[in-house]
């Protein structure tokens, strides 16, 4: 109507109370009065529209004159099985429609339509959503870094139509709300004319013959599910193009042959399929397939016919306890590049040779290692190629690991530093590059002004660093480069008295500059520290501060222009609260309001970092990709 926006805000789903005063309202008294089970059964109902006030509406006039309680238990199921053959549902899912529509091109449609082969209330982690689309094709063959960036402007675009929501508690996560979902299904299904296209299935036991006979049709499976314990003998799919069996951990084995009639699967998904000990024979059928999760499993030893995949560009095999990969494997693997051994079957002495392989394939982009032995981290922070590529880097155990010299090439890329329990750690350093990335310019032990200057050019990837029990370290005075850290945990440092020191800080500009997008720190079991920051942030993204075992900790670095819009909570220890000291007593008075008693929990225990639906919460930090 040409009236400028003055504000814009989002309307949020109806609370559980409203959302039943709604949906009462439009069922009606006499419904409701007609049977005495139908006001549970209504709730219950009600419950499935998950807040939605469209589907409320809809379903609730659907409902308007079934007066016996069959009806009721026939709707419920419906809704969680085939809700567009409620009543009004398919007018609905046309009106929710318009979003999609809108959407700007194809890619992002069946971007937004992959989302539905995920059960209701998933959420799931935006670079693994990404990968997925990788996977599936859907951005041609673009290198991962490119492909990568145009995933994550997906995402966002489908925030914005409200077709996608931000995960709860997890700007990493999304999920679909349930009547989106079931509308992304429908639309999928080509608007309720091809049902058996995108099958999703939860909890199905044995996957029995009749319901076999659907796969013929299907373009993409979902099976999910702890007690699915047995898949059918050879399944004819030839239109099948996405397999997922995930999470179905009484499932120890695929039947000989399963594989035998799927010539077109192009994505096949395993991952925490936690009882899995072997891939089935005839895994080198699927000659289209270009991406692979084992996450996870079981899986003892890589059958060497996945060196007949020569269209593999992703493979994954984080959380993995020793696994076995024969020799030449991986530089068969001629178009892999996304390549994930992250946590668990950690790169030791024994395993350079695994470097090499990754370093001689042409098309690589991506890494995600861990590293156990310095032998071998030596190996990948000598090679440029290598460095070039890491995005996820995990260092624990080294025993020997006096020294961290980190080069610019590889904080061009990475993204996630975890070491932990490197107890001779003394020292974290960071090198230039050379003009042509030939050799290194300079080694810094200590922040150079020019080198911060350069900062925001060579360190712009980094997002999430957790330092963990590292006795001899004593401060993390290199962050200062990381311009776009989000994430940082330091805990059981037991030496570090300063996290970063403020007399390399020469200007101030370079003071505006720290943790300018950091949204949440975490500090625990560091009976040394005394100080993160001698001078005070503004911390303007910084949502979360957690400080849990610090007593001599007697300044936070804020005042009353800190997270002035950002920040939600400060836990700590409430004796430990009582002893900081503040600028003046309003500083104090307005933090006050944000802090929340916390009390010393039990030492941490480190699970790694694998891929997974569950997220690790360590003293209010959340870590990208933890089980």
């Amino acid at each position: 109507m040409g009236v400028p926006l003055q504000r814009q805000f989002r309307v949020e789903f109806l609370a559980r109370g409203e959302a039943l005063a709604l949906f009462m309202e439009k069922v009606g008294e006499n419904t409701l009065n007609s049977h005495f089970d139908i006001p549970h059964l209504s709730e219950k109902v009600a419950e499935r529209c998950k807040g939605l006030p469209l589907a409320l509406v809809t379903v609730g006039r659907a409902m308007a004159d079934k007066n016996s309680p069959e009806a009721w238990d026939q709707a419920i199921q419906e809704l969680e099985k085939f809700p567009v053959e409620i009543s009004g549902m398919e007018d609905q899912f046309n009106v929710l429609k318009l979003s999609y529509d809108s959407l700007t091109d194809d890619i992002t449609k069946s971007c937004f339509i992959y989302c539905s082969v995920f059960p209701k209330g998933y959420e799931i982690r935006n670079d693994e959503l990404i990968e997925h689309w990788i996977g599936e094709g859907f951005f041609d063959r673009k290198d991962i870094y490119e492909a990568c960036r145009r995933g994550h402007k997906i995402i966002e675009d489908l925030k914005n139509a409200s077709l996608l929501e931000e995960g709860d508690g997890f700007k990493e996560c999304i999920k679909m709300h349930d009547v989106i979902q079931d509308m992304a299904l429908w639309i999928g299904q080509e608007c309720g004319k091809k049902m058996n296209k995108i099958l999703v299935s939860e909890s199905l036991g044995r996957v029995e013959a009749e319901r076999v006979t659907s796969w013929k049709e299907a373009e993409r499976i979902s099976l999910w599910g702890w007690n699915i314990e047995k898949l059918p003998g050879t399944p004819h799919c030839s239109t099948l193009q996405t397999l997922f069996v995930r999470e179905c951990i009484q499932l120890k084995t695929f039947p000989r042959g399963f594989f035998q009639f799927m010539p077109l699967i192009r994505v096949l998904d395993l991952s925490a399929t936690h009882c899995l000990t072997e891939l089935p024979d005839g895994i080198d059928r699927l000659m289209n397939l270009e991406y692979i999760n084992l996450s996870m499993t079981q899986v003892k030893e890589l059958p060497i016919e996945i060196m007949k995949l020569t269209k593999l560009r992703c493979l994954l095999l984080d959380g993995m306890l020793a696994l076995i990969i024969p020799p030449q494997l991986i530089s068969s693997l001629s178009s892999l590049q996304l390549f994930s051994m992250y946590d668990g079957n950690a790169l030791s002495a024994f395993r350079t040779t695994l470097l090499e392989e990754l370093e001689s394939i042409e098309a690589m982009d991506e890494l995600s290692l861990s590293f156990r032995n310095v032998a071998a981290l030596n190996k990948l922070l000598s090679s440029y190629k290598l460095q070039r590529c890491i995005r996820r880097l995990s260092i624990h155990d080294c025993r020997d690991f006096l020294l961290l010299e980190l080069s610019s090439i590889s904080l061009n890329y990475l993204e996630t530093l975890v070491i932990f329990n490197c107890l001779q750690l003394e020292e974290m350093k960071i090198s230039m590059e050379k003009q042509g990335g030939k050799g290194l310019e300079q080694s810094y032990d200590t922040p150079n002004p020019q080198l911060i200057a350069r900062s925001n050019q060579h360190f712009h990837s980094l997002r999430d660093v957790k330092i963990w029990s590292c006795p001899k370290l004593l401060n993390l005075t290199w962050l200062i480069y990381a311009a776009c850290l989000q994430s940082l945990s330091v805990q059981s440092c037991e030496s570090m008295k300063e996290v970063i020191s403020i007399e390399y800080v020469t200007s101030i500009a370079q003071h505006a500059s720290i943790f300018t997008r950091l949204t949440s720190l975490v500090l625990g079991g560091m009976p040394m520290l005394e100080s993160i920051y001698q001078g005070a942030l503004l911390f303007p993204s910084l949502e979360i501060i957690s400080v849990i075992d610090c007593p001599r900790l007697r300044r936070l670095p804020i005042d009353s222009n800190s997270a002035a819009k950002s920040l939600k909570k400060i836990e700590g220890d409430l004796t430990w609260w009582g002893r900081l000291e503040w600028e003046d007593e309003s500083v104090e008075e307005i933090f006050t309001n944000y802090f929340s008693p916390q009390y010393l929990a039990d030492p941490i225990q480190h699970s790694g970092e694998v891929r997974g639906k569950k997220k690790l919460v360590v003293e209010g930090s959340t870590s990208r990709a933890a089980t």
